[in-house]
């Protein structure tokens, strides 16, 4: 009976209750689990929705993570094979190109981060978290996180630096708009008075034609140099 006892073994079976979560993909940033990834144009999608709103719109970088290629958009979506998948042609076919009869939701775009989401309760997270954020102290990101506490998780110091602007100053466009359409009218003037200029049969005519595109260019001048000095939405303090 001993020998029995003795080549009776019991069977153990080991079970890796961390299989699921080590199969979950991490974010080459923070190296948590990723509920939220951010898709890149170049084909890159292994960093974190809020990984992607950190370096994006709090750091101003525009460059993948991964390949460092400039990526002027990014598509936020959920963090499966599934939803991947069905987004890697999104950037080749821009909501901007699709047809009025497409027959789908529109993503939702945040323009200071340059991302699109599908999802519209991760933008309004996203979109809050960007809006509220004061510039002068430190925050903690949680935007990638619903369910899991460290997922999107992040600590971002800005040191009071203001983030970069991810885009064109309105400003700045305005006054170059300004300077070239001013720049237009100089022109115009230039060719009207010379052809008044050629075809004048008196010198006090002659004159006058200088003197006049002298007086309307240099008023053209003045009022394009206070444009674009004047202090932006009219403060004047």
């Amino acid at each position: 009976m001993a020998q029995d006892d003795a080549g009776t073994t019991s069977q153990h079976v080991v079970v890796d209750i961390q299989e699921e979560e080590e199969a979950a993909p991490k974010c080459a940033v923070c190296t948590e689990p990723m509920e939220w990834v951010a898709m890149w144009p170049c084909g890159h999608h292994e960093v974190c929705a809020a990984c992607a709103a950190r370096i994006r719109f709090f750091q101003g970088d525009r460059r993948c993570c991964i390949c460092r290629s400039h990526c002027h958009t990014v598509f936020v979506t959920k963090a499966t094979t599934t939803s991947i998948a069905s987004h890697q042609e999104f950037f080749l076919f821009p909501p901007s190109l699709w047809p009025p009869s497409v027959g789908r939701l529109e993503p939702w775009y945040l323009a200071g981060m340059g991302a699109y989401f599908d999802d519209i309760c991760q933008y309004q997270e996203t979109s809050k978290v960007c809006a509220n954020l004061s510039v002068d102290e430190s925050v903690c990101l949680d935007v990638g996180a619903r369910s899991q506490q460290p997922a999107g998780s992040l600590n971002v110091n800005l040191g009071g630096a203001p983030p970069q602007p991810a885009d064109d100053d309105p400003e700045e466009c305005s006054c170059v708009v300004t300077c070239f359409f001013s720049l237009a009218i100089i022109l115009a003037f230039f060719t009207f008075f010379a052809v008044i200029f050629v075809v004048a049969e008196h010198p006090y005519q002659k004159l006058l034609a200088v003197l006049a595109f002298v007086v309307i260019s240099s008023a053209i001048t003045v009022y394009t140099w206070h444009e674009f000095n004047s202090p932006p939405n009219g403060d004047h303090g």
